[in-house]
C-alpha cells in the first residue's frame, strides 16, 4: 500500500505542474527583508490580451495594451506615479528648451562621449535614430497603421525632428508648446528600434513577443487568451533595475474572476482597478494582508447637451439656447451625484490635477453653489426661453460602466430625478441602446442629452481639450463650436511661464462651462488592491502611465497570503498522458499484489 500512497502523491504532483494557462498559487514569504531585494515574479490579471503592443496605434492605446507590453519599452523621458505631475529621465538623460520655446534638445543616456549606453533585448544599441524613427512615425503613419488620439496630439505640436548625432534628438515645434513634453513622456510615446520595427510588415510590433525593444524586462511567453510572460533584462541601463525575476499578466475577463485569484492569493494585484463595492469587501476581508490604493482617475461621467437638434415637438433647437442649458446645469445636485455615484465632484478636468479649479474657484460656478437660489433661477431662464411649464426630452445611455462600476444608466436616472421636480419639471425619459448604436448616435449628433465617458491616459489640459472640447475634437458629440474657446485655448497652450499658463488655462475651462453643453456627473473613484508583499507599488491617477514595474520588489516582511486552496487546475495534455501511465502502473501493481497474496 505505500507503494500505492506513493503513486498517488507522484500523480498528484504531475497534475499540478503540468496545468497550463492557469494561476498558480504564490509562494509564501518566509523571512523579513530591510530593504529592496531581487527575485521574484509578480503576478497579474488584465481582462484581455493586449491588442497590440505598438502603443501609439489606436489598439495599443487599450489599457491591457499598456499592462501587458510597457514593462518591455521607454519613452524619452517619463512619469513616475509618486510624483505624477513631474518628469524624469529616461532614454534621456537631460533635455532642454531653447528661450523662444521651439526647440527641444534630447541627449540620450552614453557610456562614452557619443556613444549610447542603452541597449536593446537583442544586444544591438539603441540611438537618437531609433527615436527619431518613433516620432516621426507618428507624423506621418506608415501604410496600414492608425495612430491612436493619445499619440496623434504630438502631430499638432512638431515642425521637424533631427538626429544631432547618435545621442542627441533636436524637435523643433511650430509654436512654444510646453505640454509637448507631457505627451512625449506618455507611454503612448515609447520608442521602438527601427531597423527590427522596419523588418516586420507593417513595421509594427504588435504580438507582445515581437517587441525588442530597450525596457527592464524582455518577452518570455505569450500564449493568447492566457498570459503575458516577461523576464529581467539583464543590461537594462539603469543601474540595479529591475528588482523582480519578471512579471506575468494573466488574462482573466471575468471581474469575480480576478477578484477571487487575487483573494486566494494566485495574483498579486489587479492593476486596472476593482469596483467600489470589491473594495469595500477586501477591506473588510483582507486588510491585514492587502491594501487597496484609492484615487481620483483621469476618467469622468458627463451629462452632455446636443446643440444641433431640433426639439420633435416645439421645432426649435431645444439646447441651441444657452439659457436651456444652462437651466440643466443650475438644477444638477452635483454633491448629491458624486455621493450617491461614488464619483468626485469635479470641473472638466481632472480634481487633484495641476489644471483643475481651485475649490472656491469651483464653488462660485453656477451648479455647485446654493440649490434653492440655482432652481428659482432656472424655474425663470425656462420661463424667458418659452417653457414655463417646462418640456420634455430624452437621456441616451449605453449598457456601459466605469471600472469602478458606475452605470451610464444609473448616472441617467440620477440625472433624471433631479430635474423631473416641480418647479423645473424638465421630464427626461431614459433611452438606452447597445454601445454600437450609442455611439453612432452620438456621432450622428442624433440625441438630445446623454451620459457619456471622458477621460484621457494623461492629466494634460491640452490633450483633454483637443479630444474632448474643442470644435474640432473627436468626441466633442455636443456639436459646439465656439471661437473665443478657440482663442483661449491657443493662448495658454503657447504659454512658456508656467504661472501664467495656469492662468489662462483656468480661463478656459471657466469659459467652456459657462457654455453649459458639456457638464460633468462626477470624476471616477479607482480602487487598485495590491498584495502587502508587493513593495513600492504606487497606482497612477492615470494608470497606465505606471506599467513598468522596474522599482517594485517583493516585501517579505509582510503577512503572508491566506492558505486557501486553489481550484485543481487543467491537466493539459502533457498532463492527462503522464497521469494514463501512472495509473496504469498502479493498476498493474495492485493486480500483482492480490496474485501474491492468492499465492
Amino acid at each position: 500500500m505505500a507503494l500505492l500512497a506513493s503513486l498517488l502523491v507522484v500523480v498528484a504532483l504531475v497534475i499540478v505542474s503540468s496545468s497550463e494557462g492557469r494561476l498558480p498559487a504564490l509562494a509564501t514569504p518566509v523571512q523579513a527583508q530591510a530593504g529592496p531585494v531581487y527575485g521574484g515574479v509578480l503576478r497579474i490579471a488584465i481582462s484581455s490580451d493586449p491588442p497590440s503592443c505598438d502603443l501609439m496605434t489606436s489598439a495599443g492605446g487599450a489599457t491591457n495594451s499598456a499592462f501587458g507590453c510597457a514593462p518591455m519599452l521607454n519613452q524619452l523621458v517619463k512619469y513616475k506615479p509618486t510624483a505624477p505631475k513631474d518628469f524624469f529621465p529616461d532614454l534621456a538623460e537631460s533635455w532642454e528648451l531653447s528661450a523662444d520655446g521651439t526647440i527641444w534638445t534630447f541627449r540620450l543616456r552614453k557610456s562614452a562621449p557619443g556613444v549610447s549606453a542603452i541597449k536593446l533585448h537583442n544586444g544591438a544599441t539603441l540611438t537618437a535614430v531609433d527615436a527619431l524613427f518613433s516620432l516621426d512615425r507618428i507624423l506621418v503613419p506608415p501604410p496600414g497603421i492608425t495612430v491612436g488620439p493619445s499619440s496623434k496630439i504630438l502631430q499638432s505640436y512638431i515642425q521637424s525632428i533631427e538626429v544631432l548625432d547618435l545621442v542627441t534628438l533636436r524637435v523643433t515645434t511650430k509654436f512654444s508648446a510646453p505640454s509637448f513634453l507631457a505627451n512625449v513622456a506618455s507611454v503612448h510615446a515609447a520608442v521602438y528600434p527601427k531597423a527590427l520595427a522596419e523588418a516586420l510588415s507593417p513595421p509594427s510590433m504588435v504580438s507582445p513577443c515581437q517587441v525588442v525593444a530597450s525596457g527592464p524586462f524582455k518577452c518570455k511567453e505569450f500564449m493568447p487568451g492566457q498570459f503575458v510572460r516577461v523576464e529581467r533584462f539583464s543590461n537594462y541601463f539603469v543601474p540595479g533595475r529591475p528588482y523582480l525575476d519578471g512579471v506575468d499578466a494573466y488574462v482573466v475577463p471575468d471581474a469575480a474572476t480576478r477578484l477571487a485569484a487575487f483573494k486566494t492569493g494566485q495574483i498579486h494585484t489587479i492593476p486596472t482597478g476593482i469596483t467600489a463595492s470589491q473594495a469595500v469587501d477586501l477591506q473588510a476581508s483582507m486588510a491585514t494582508l492587502a491594501t487597496v490604493q484609492q484615487l481620483t482617475r483621469n476618467l469622468a461621467l458627463a451629462l452632455i447637451l446636443n446643440t444641433t437638434m431640433t426639439h420633435p415637438e416645439f421645432g426649435p433647437i431645444l439646447f441651441g439656447q444657452n439659457g436651456n442649458r444652462r437651466a440643466v446645469n443650475l438644477v444638477l445636485d452635483r454633491d448629491a451625484l458624486a455621493s450617491q455615484l461614488g464619483l468626485t465632484k469635479g470641473d472638466l478636468v481632472m480634481p487633484g490635477g495641476q489644471w483643475t479649479l481651485s475649490t472656491s474657484e469651483l464653488l462660485a460656478r453656477e451648479g455647485y453653489g446654493n440649490k434653492a437660489a440655482e432652481v428659482a433661477l432656472a424655474d425663470q431662464l425656462l420661463a424667458d426661453a418659452g417653457y414655463p411649464n417646462g418640456f420634455a426630452t430624452t437621456i441616451t445611455a449605453s449598457p456601459s460602466t466605469l471600472p469602478s462600476g458606475v452605470s451610464h444608466v444609473a448616472a441617467a436616472e440620477l440625472v433624471a430625478s433631479q430635474l423631473l421636480p416641480q418647479p423645473i419639471n424638465i421630464n427626461a425619459s431614459i433611452n438606452v441602446f447597445d454601445s454600437a448604436t450609442y455611439y453612432q448616435k452620438l456621432r450622428d449628433k442624433d440625441y438630445q442629452m446623454a451620459i457619456t465617458t471622458v477621460g484621457e491616459p494623461l492629466d494634460d489640459v491640452d490633450l483633454m481639450f483637443t479630444k474632448e472640447y474643442l470644435c474640432s475634437a473627436p468626441v466633442n458629440f455636443t456639436g459646439l463650436c465656439d471661437s473665443q474657446m478657440d482663442t483661449l485655448f491657443s493662448q495658454q497652450q503657447q504659454e512658456l511661464n508656467s504661472a501664467a499658463r495656469l492662468t489662462k488655462a483656468r480661463q478656459l475651462t471657466s469659459h467652456t462651462m459657462d457654455q453649459n453643453a458639456f457638464l460633468i456627473v462626477g470624476w471616477e473613484k479607482g480602487y487598485v488592491p495590491v498584495r502587502n508583499t508587493v513593495a513600492d507599488f504606487q497606482a497612477h491617477p492615470t494608470l497606465v502611465q505606471n506599467a513598468r514595474w522596474e522599482d517594485v520588489w517583493f516585501n517579505l516582511a509582510a503577512p503572508a497570503p491566506i492558505p486557501i486552496p486553489t481550484p485543481i487546475p487543467s491537466l493539459g495534455l502533457r498532463g492527462l498522458v503522464a497521469l494514463a501511465v501512472l495509473l496504469g502502473l498502479a493498476v498493474v501493481w495492485a493486480s500483482r499484489m492480490r496474485r501474491a497474496a492468492r499465492n
